[in-house]
């Protein structure tokens, strides 16, 4: 899964009986302006819908949604105003989510933010799905004495997050000749091997640094005993680390744990510019683990900001295991395997050559799949001599894997093949 971008408004829908275009909250929540807002009617419940920024080029389908609002009230006696989210395709009539509660009863007149919600519900559509959806912001009323007349809930900045799952195609095996079968061109197979690794443990770092100020450190280790962070930082600064992105690497991988003030101070990665993925949060112990499309990308940003205002937790962010990694080299296949015309196919055991002077190196995990089940155990063995653990799919399949460091002095020129073992289903 990769991280989506935030996700901005970009556009008003049906707005119903609240007040404001999409302009006045179509910026992130830690860089909100308050004075401009859109706002539910006064005294009654009603909705509003408001167009979402497209997905990412490569997205596939959609896993996790999340979302982060900024909001409050105003004319507020003795009535009470909930005020909820949910979000639906471009035509405001099908749902994409289920609806989160931003409040069941908005009483802060000052401008706060929610935590990060989680939407339920998601539907994993597709790029023609999601493009364009909206999210609709809806308010209920209801009346405790005389009606405060002037009552109002208010949004000021919204910003949504997530997962979903890239669209990148592999790279096609052709198959049909040398396997016996007759494979479609939708079933594809490609291995991912690392490039590059970094566990911060030497102060000689492998990574080519451009510029930065990003330290290792003993605080904190996924790994180890290091980690890299950031410098100290005061309100309103930024901490930049850029490193060099190895020729031919499409992904990269990381641990990393965030401490900060959520929804404020920031841990963020970014690829030429771009921003691929942000955290933010008190969460000293938890290590977590992503993986980005860097295809056709030359620096990679790590960068930890702060907003003008307060310290919480070690106010950092720590990075550890941070892996490159490319389309492994695709060489012959096995022996032939008997069969035809199947469309469902059986996936096991792969390695990389394994004759004298070479050295063998099988998958340590699985990067995606798509419409194939199984975990890595079932295919990190020899080829020739398999265990009676498979992989299994049927349809447009797609496998991605990830194989270890070589320990030897192996080179990038040497070379190398890969193998996979494939029989027909029944």
């Amino acid at each position: 899964m990769t991280a989506l971008p935030t996700i901005l408004v970009a556009g008003d829908g049906s707005l119903g009986t609240w007040s404001g275009s999409y302009t006045a909250i179509d910026e992130q929540v830690a860089s909100a302006n308050d004075a401009d807002f859109v706002s539910s009617g006064a005294a009654v419940a009603g909705q509003a819908f408001y167009q979402l920024q497209d997905m990412p080029s490569d997205f596939d389908t959609m896993t996790t949604l999340t979302a982060v609002f900024r909001y409050s009230q105003s004319g507020r006696s003795n009535d009470t105003m909930g005020l909820f989210a949910q979000v639906f395709a471009a035509d405001e009539t099908t749902p994409l989510t289920n609806e989160v509660t931003i409040s069941s009863a908005v009483t802060n007149t000052a401008w706060s933010n929610t935590s990060t919600l989680t939407f339920t519900g998601v539907v994993a559509g597709d790029k023609a799905t999601w493009d364009g959806a909206r999210i609709r912001l809806r308010n209920t009323f209801s009346q405790s004495q005389s009606k405060d007349a002037s009552f109002i809930v208010r949004v000021s900045a919204l910003q949504l997050g997530g997962t979903y799952v890239s669209s990148v195609p592999p790279v096609p095996v052709t198959a049909s000749d040398t396997l016996g079968l007759t494979m479609t061109g939708s079933t594809d197979l490609q291995g991912i091997a690392p490039l590059l690794s970094e566990n911060f443990e030497s102060a000689s770092l492998s990574i080519s640094v451009v510029s930065g100020s990003w330290v290792r450190t003993t605080a904190q280790a996924q790994s180890g005993s290091y980690s890299f962070t950031n410098p100290d930082i005061t309100d309103s600064q930024t901490a930049d680390e850029v490193i060099t992105i190895p020729s031919g690497a499409t992904q990269v991988s990381l641990s990393y744990i965030v401490s900060s003030e959520g929804s404020w101070d920031y841990f963020r990665v970014l690829a030429d510019g771009v921003q691929l993925f942000q955290d933010s949060g008190n969460s000293v112990t938890t290590w977590r683990q992503i993986a980005l499309d860097v295809t056709g990308k030359s620096q990679l940003t790590l960068r930890y900001m702060k907003d003008g205002s307060q310290t919480v937790g070690a106010d950092a962010a720590y990075v550890d295991d941070l892996v490159f990694s490319g389309p492994a080299p695709i060489g012959p296949p096995p022996d032939p395997v008997a069969g035809s015309d199947a469309s469902t196919l059986t996936i096991a055991e792969s390695s990389s050559l394994g004759k004298a002077g070479y050295q063998q190196l099988f998958p340590d995990a699985i990067l995606v799949q798509t419409n194939i089940a199984g975990a890595v155990t079932a295919i990190d063995e020899d080829p020739d001599s398999p265990d009676a653990n498979w992989l299994t799919g049927s349809g447009a399949i797609e496998l991605r894997v990830s194989f270890p460091s070589p320990t030897n002095d192996l080179q990038a020129s040497f070379p190398q093949e890969f193998r996979v073992r494939v029989r027909p289903g029944t």
